[in-house]
């Protein structure tokens, strides 16, 4: 897998734990812009053919 696919990969995994962190502290505002992020980064990859990890460890497990 190229880096950039590896990178993004990574990077929708961590929007969704910073947005499930954000959720649980009570901050909803900042927990939805995550998640809009995120939507709009996994339409991106679903677009390329890119498969979207559930968790960080899926990644490189």
């Amino acid at each position: 897998m190229s880096n950039i696919k590896l990178d993004l990969r990574t990077l929708v995994t961590e929007l969704r734990e910073e947005e499930q962190t954000a959720s649980n502290s009570g901050n909803q505002l900042h927990a939805d812009g995550l998640s809009q992020a995120r939507v709009l980064l996994e339409a991106v990859l679903k677009r390329h053919s890119i498969e979207i990890p559930n968790r960080l460890e899926n990644i490189f497990g």
